[in-house]
């Protein structure tokens, strides 16, 4: 009956906090997100995380990005999802169809947008002023918001 109790007083934590799942130091899964489902992540990672409909990620932080181990391998977003990223390591970030992505630290080693982008501002990248980008390097350098470098 403890071990019952504990269970189900963990499980309701993540629930009143708002989220329906939640990855945490020591996870590493897959996981698809439907309907209006939430997860936050603070620690661990997975090899994808997709999201459909109008669920909702938030990235605080994940392990070190190492395929099979840590970090998040790859993130799809579609339809009218929405994905937070303040920290963390990840591989791949694909943005599509109405779905939007703010991001104000972590590394990200590639973004995607299959969007028009005429529509509706889908990618925020919130950082500090005297960012660069680099044209024959593709990249784009500067300092989060919170003064950390990300390039």
């Amino acid at each position: 009956m403890k071990t019952f109790v504990t269970i189900l007083l963990l499980m309701s934590v993540t629930l009143i906090a708002g989220y329906d799942f939640e990855i945490k130091d020591g996870d590493y899964v897959s996981q698809t997100l439907t309907g209006n489902q939430s997860i936050l992540v603070t620690g661990g990672g997975g090899i994808s995380l997709t999201l459909f409909d109008h669920s909702r990620a938030d990235i605080q932080n994940t392990s070190p990005l190492v395929e099979g181990y840590g970090g998040i391998w790859q993130i799809t977003a579609a339809d009218y999802s929405h994905t937070v990223i303040t920290g963390g390591q990840i591989h791949d970030l694909g943005i599509g169809a109405y779905a939007t992505a703010q991001i104000s630290g972590g590394y990200i080693a590639q973004i995607r947008s299959t969007q028009n982008a005429t529509l509706t501002k889908h990618i925020e990248i919130i950082c500090q002023s005297g960012y660069a980008y680099n044209s024959t390097t593709g990249f784009l350098s500067g300092l989060w918001d919170d003064g950390s470098a990300f390039n």
